[in-house]
């Protein structure tokens, strides 16, 4: 097995969106990776594995996966690589998304290093991370600082008119932080831009249904709250569609619980509730059992 293959196989998986079948698929090509001995094929799959489960908000495994990759890449063959940087920005990520911001920032700032003395400036890969960095910051409260990576991306990626997807993201998590600051004026520019990026796209990208449930949040703080509730549930649709019932699910469940009723619509608001405690207990029942097969 070549790693095309492995990738075009995963890829049509996530087209078609069978996305209880990648986890089997991950889990088979792992195997067959450790019994080759081929360490790039290994690696490989153990970074698609901490996304995956990263995306899923089953974050014990995305750890678990993330911790194999990094001890792959802590040989001294690896020292300073790209491979090396793209495994540490891929478990940040992991470790933004289930809380460990301080260890994420820490990482993300030695990939910046590996990336500034390794790639162009006008990189996209430096517009991803810029992007990552971001959030650990919004999260950690650091708005300002934010504020700053995000622009950093948007400058690498207006560059090039082939980072159409990665422009209609940065747009996004723009328009997010200037939502957070209450200038929404500039929250609605974002967002137009944002939205007519992912719309030109041929598929569903992984980032449009936060730009879909921003556009719900822009509209609800205008009192739009029959528009908000339509985003938010377009926003649900495709974030089941892509990731499952993930914690993103679940809270935008509740965000259009309580844009139902604001409008009135109080039996699809109670639905949802519980659709959102549902996701929330099989997330955390999920996670716990793999806690405790790891002591």
């Amino acid at each position: 097995m070549n790693l095309e293959d492995f990738f075009s196989g995963l890829d049509s998986l996530f087209a078609k969106k069978n996305i209880a079948v990648v986890e089997d698929y991950l889990s088979r090509h792992l195997e067959a990776a450790r019994n080759s001995g081929n360490i790039g094929y290994q690696l490989a799959v153990l970074n698609e594995q901490a996304g995956y489960y990263r995306n899923l908000s089953r974050f014990s495994q995305a750890f678990i996966a993330g911790e194999q990759a990094m001890a792959i890449v802590s040989a001294p063959d690896f020292k300073d690589t790209i491979a090396a940087a793209t495994t540490m920005l891929n478990v940040a990520t992991a470790l933004r998304a289930g809380g460990r911001v301080t260890e994420a920032l820490e990482m993300y700032g030695t990939v910046d290093k590996i990336y500034a003395s390794s790639l162009d400036c006008s990189d996209p890969r430096r517009a991803a991370l810029y992007n990552n960095m971001a959030q650990a910051c919004m999260t950690s409260g650091d708005k300002q600082t934010a504020l700053v990576y995000l622009h950093r991306s948007l400058a690498i990626l207006k560059t090039s008119q082939e980072n159409g997807a990665d422009l209609a993201i940065t747009h996004s998590n723009i328009a997010l932080l200037y939502l957070s600051l209450d200038n929404n004026e500039a929250a609605a520019t974002h967002l137009q831009a944002s939205l007519s990026g992912f719309e030109t796209l041929d598929y569903d990208a992984p980032h449009y249904p936060a730009a879909l449930a921003a556009m719900a949040q822009l509209l609800y703080i205008k009192g739009d709250y029959s528009g908000a509730v339509e985003q938010y549930r377009m926003a649900l649709s495709k974030t089941e569609a892509l990731f499952g019932r993930n914690a993103n699910y679940a809270l935008i469940c509740r965000n259009c619980s309580r844009a139902c009723s604001m409008a009135g619509m109080w039996t699809e608001a109670g639905e949802l509730e519980r659709k959102a405690e549902a996701a929330e207990s099989a997330l955390n029942s999920a996670n716990e059992t793999v806690q405790r097969s790891e002591q």
